[in-house]
This record gives structure tokens, sequence and C-alpha cells, in this order.
């Protein structure tokens, strides 16, 4: 299964897996993805970027890798924001019920309710909160998800990602003035 799971990743980004194997002297697996140039402007983010964070916020953060999500977790709260986790969209929307959150930073690929499934549902009941939704993905290069992203104009960080380029976009989401703080449910 790993080695499944591993050829489909490297699949979705454009990649191949390769094997060579000898019997008596072992087995080679060689990755091979395609080199993506960085987009300009990208690197070292500038002083006014590293700047504190506008505030505390209440920040939702859904992802079924729980790894990525204490990463994420610990980079947010570092930036003294409140954080919450949920392991998919179907929690998520049980979360947004009983709190109410001022970003969400959601994978698109979960178990039960996914990111594009989500972020129709959280449209549908919370309208205010749709343009405060990160989408975090691995899959950009799927032909749905590009459609999504272009159509929602959501913003979106491809896996892997600079932990830099969350705290920049968080920080801009959070300093637009027409993106009133949520208070209450």
């Amino acid at each position: 299964m790993g080695l499944s799971l591993c050829r489909g990743i490297v699949e979705e980004h454009g990649g191949a897996v390769t094997v060579d194997s000898e019997p008596g002297r072992g087995t080679r697996f060689t990755i091979t993805l395609p080199v993506v140039p960085q987009p300009a402007g990208a690197g070292e983010p500038s002083a006014a970027e590293v700047a504190a964070p506008v505030g505390s916020k209440a920040i939702l953060v859904i992802d079924d890798e729980r790894d990525l999500a204490e990463v994420l977790v610990e980079e947010l709260e570092h930036d003294g924001h409140r954080v919450e986790v949920a392991s998919n969209g179907a929690e998520a929307l049980s979360r947004l019920e009983r709190q109410a959150f001022d970003l969400v930073l959601s994978d698109t690929k979960m178990p039960q309710i996914d990111g594009l499934e989500l972020y129709r549902e959280i449209e549908r009941r919370y309208p205010a909160l749709r343009r405060r939704i990160i989408f975090v993905t691995g899959d950009v290069l799927d032909p749905d998800k590009q459609r999504f992203l272009e159509e929602t104009r959501a913003p979106f960080l491809a896996k892997p990602f600079d932990l830099g380029d969350l705290r920049r976009l968080v920080r801009q989401l959070v300093a637009d003035r027409n993106t009133p703080d949520v208070t209450a449910p």
C-alpha cells in the first residue's frame, strides 16, 4: 500500500516512479519529478512580511493528516492566533455550528466531506466566511481542483509549501479591512 500511495502522489505532481530489480542484489526505486520554477518574488520574506500578525484571530484548521495539522497549529499559535482542529469536513461543519471563526484553513482531499464540498456548505451556511478560506492541496495538477480554485478564486497553498507563505496569506486575509471580525456563530 505504501508504494501505491507514493506512486499516486508522485503521479499527481506530474512525476514517475521507476523500478530496477535484480534478484539477489536488491531493488532500486527512482522518483522523477518535474522542475517547477519559483514564482516571481518568491524567496525570503521582506521585513514588512515578517512583521507581527494583525491580531489574535480564531482559526479553524481542517486536515486529516495529523502531523501537518500540528505543524499548522504550532505556526499559527506562534503568531498569536487561537486555533482549533477538525480532521474532516463533517467535523468542521459541526465546529462551525458551535463556534465562530475568523479564518478557515482546509485541505481539499479528506474523508467524508472533502474541501470542495465543505466550501459549498460554508458558502451556503456562512456566506461571509467563504472569502476567508485558504485551501492547502497536494493535487494542484488535478483538472477538477484547478477548475474549482479558479471558479471560487479561493486562495490556496500547494503542498509542499513554505510556512512563510502561509503566514503572509493568513496575515493578508485577516488584515483585509473588508473582512470584519466574526464574534458569534
